[in-house]
């Protein structure tokens, strides 16, 4: 039992963890890097459960003003057509564009060119939550799907719904989880609604009937299956989880979830293949919700593993000794291989 909102901290990891070369000439491994980078867990004990930590998130008043500035991008793929736009952090400024959210303007293409950067996949990386689902599944599907090509060096996962499926299903069984489903289904038709030119003049999308639906899960019926070409939403969700790309990680990964979150539920963490990965630590704590992890006095304890663990890594790890091994060496009595981000929608006659 977690007393006075103590709560618990344990790990799932490999039996024989990354081993990570320091700066110092000493060695380590990623768990006793995750667990160095973890504090104890002191949560506001009037915040006794999940729903409450994760209801108190929308009433709790938000955090320090963060400044953007967008870049349109276009499409190269053939059958994917379009463009999309990505949101850098930036310095403050005061350039805002009347039609953009809060404390964003565009980049001038001066100012984009000269960003520091040699990737040449940069949307891929900061490209995780301008579309309709959890904005964390896609650093997860990004770092699996590279395996040990993956330009990052390393990577943290907060409160992620590894198996969609499976969060859709326990979020569909209680009247508590059906509101979210609701709330997630409104915020999505607002979303739609705020752009309703542009989803009537350039999809296939029909505009009535998405307004007409209530949960989220009626939403990406209409919006994921229509957009991709899966046959219903549980396809869908199956099919983009992350729960199997955890397998093809090949950097320092470290997943951070609470056991209480009501949204990304315990039941779809993925503990049998973090257990198979060396590169990869879960951290659950006992108490925390989803996203929320308040401690008395407003803050929230999650920043500080997450902090402490990128420090660790940016700063004492060695990083160019890591050498990532193939993402193919599941052993079985047969000729067999299995690929862990192997992906059942197929794209047909297009060259890429």
């Amino acid at each position: 039992m977690d007393w006075f909102g103590r709560a618990k901290i344990s790990f799932t990891h490999h039996t024989s963890p990354l081993t990570l070369q320091q700066k110092d000439g000493t060695t380590t491994d990623l768990l006793k890097v995750c667990e160095q980078a973890t504090p104890p867990c002191q949560l506001n004990p009037l915040l006794f459960n999940g729903h409450v930590q994760t209801m108190w998130t929308v009433v709790k008043e938000h955090g320090p003003q963060i400044y953007y500035r967008r870049k349109i991008f276009d499409s190269d793929h053939k059958l994917y057509a379009g463009t999309f736009t990505v949101d850098f952090v930036t310095e403050p400024h005061q350039d805002f564009e009347e039609k953009l959210p809060p404390r964003t303007a565009y980049f001038s293409e001066q100012d984009f060119a000269n960003l520091p950067s040699d990737d040449s996949k940069p949307m891929l990386i900061v490209l995780h939550g301008n579309f309709f689902e959890p904005p964390l599944m896609y650093p997860i599907q990004y770092v699996g799907e590279e395996g040990e090509g993956c330009l990052l060096k390393g990577a943290v996962a907060v409160g992620n719904p590894f198996n969609l499926d499976v969060t859709n299903r326990a979020l569909r069984r209680t009247h508590l989880g059906r509101l979210y489903q609701r709330v997630m289904g409104t915020n999505m038709k607002k979303l739609v609604a705020n752009h309703k030119e542009t989803v009537l003049k350039y999809t296939n999308l029909d505009y009535d009937r998405i307004q007409n639906i209530t949960y989220l899960n009626e939403f990406d019926r209409e919006v994921q299956t229509v957009t991709w070409g899966y046959p219903t939403e549980d396809a869908y969700y199956r099919d983009a989880s992350s729960c199997d790309a955890v397998l093809g990680i090949r950097i320092p990964f470290m997943a951070l979830s609470a056991a209480d979150d009501p949204i990304a539920v315990e039941e779809a963490i993925p503990y049998q293949e973090i257990k198979q990965n060396p590169y990869t630590v879960l951290c659950l704590t006992s108490l925390g919700g989803h996203l929320s992890w308040f401690e008395l006095g407003g803050g929230r304890w999650h920043t500080r593993p997450i902090c402490n663990f990128l420090n660790k890594m940016a700063f004492d790890i060695d990083l160019d000794a890591i050498k990532p091994d193939a993402c193919d060496k599941f052993d079985s009595q047969f000729r067999t291989h299995f690929d862990p981000v192997q992906r059942k929608l197929q794209i047909l006659d297009v060259d890429q």
